[in-house]
């Protein structure tokens, strides 16, 4: 397993099943990604379209370095920590979402 420098700069741990993010600008708009295999310094992450994807809307695969990502706490972990965004924050994202779902 390897680890890196990920939210608030603490040193973690990237398993399978950890939600990433790569620091890369290359990768960067496929947005959070699921960890599937981990060794010799590299991770398989699983990219799958949202609402907010454009088109083709299909799993992306990519091969990344553990340098390159970074670890995002899901909704429910960051609710455990106590950590919240601003409520318009959410507001902005509902909002966006129903425009791209609009007939």
């Amino acid at each position: 397993m390897g680890s890196l420098s990920g939210v608030n700069h603490k040193t973690v741990t990237v398993e399978p099943g950890a939600q990433v993010r790569s620091l890369s600008s290359i990768y960067r708009s496929y947005g959070v990604g699921k960890v599937y295999k981990v060794r010799d310094g590299l991770c398989k992450v699983e990219f799958n379209p949202s609402v907010f994807s454009l088109p083709p809307f299909r799993s992306e695969n990519f091969i990344l370095s553990l340098n390159e990502v970074e670890v995002c706490p899901t909704p429910l972990e960051r609710a455990k920590a106590g950590r919240w965004d601003g409520a318009w924050k959410f507001d902005l994202r509902q909002m966006a979402a129903r425009f791209l779902t609009m007939n």
